[in-house]
């Protein structure tokens, strides 16, 4: 598996140390996904122009309400 850059970058020893290190990343909630209904669907295929009622249905027979 490749190594990220900055790994590489420092076992290349183009750096001396990788300023990465020690960063953490901030932790982000996670919203909870509530899909819509069939007829939430419905509706707004019913409201999209007539073609894109094919793709409205794929995505509700998918699965992709959200």
């Amino acid at each position: 598996m490749p190594q990220p850059t900055s790994a590489a970058t420092v076992l290349d020893r183009i750096v001396g140390h990788s300023p990465v290190v020690r960063v953490s990343l901030p932790s982000t909630p996670r919203e909870r996904l509530v899909p819509l209904t069939v007829e939430q669907v419905r509706a707004l295929a019913a409201a999209m122009p007539a073609r894109n009622h094919a793709m409205a249905d794929l995505r509700e027979r998918a699965g992709f309400r959200r």
